[in-house]
């Protein structure tokens, strides 16, 4: 998918759901609740615990055309 083609999608469901949790084990009850209620797009922030590796499986099972994104990276390391 294209860049062009991520804005378009972000733009046609008119909202990205921004996750921060302190509890990672939360994040995929949160994630099918906002999937049911039809959003297509979300930010997982860098501030949940294990990140990265949450965002990476998220990645590998959320549905064709889902907008995935990572939030609050502030350096490298992030």
């Amino acid at each position: 998918m294209s860049r062009t083609d991520v804005v378009q999608a972000i733009e046609q469901s008119g909202v990205v759901a921004v996750i921060r949790l302190k509890d990672a084990g939360k994040l995929r009850s949160v994630v099918d609740a906002l999937i049911e209620g039809g959003v297509t797009a979300m930010e997982v922030t860098m501030t949940v615990p294990g990140a990265v590796g949450l965002i990476e499986q998220l990645a590998r099972d959320l549905p064709a055309g889902f907008q995935l994104g990572a939030g609050t990276v502030l350096d490298p390391e992030t």
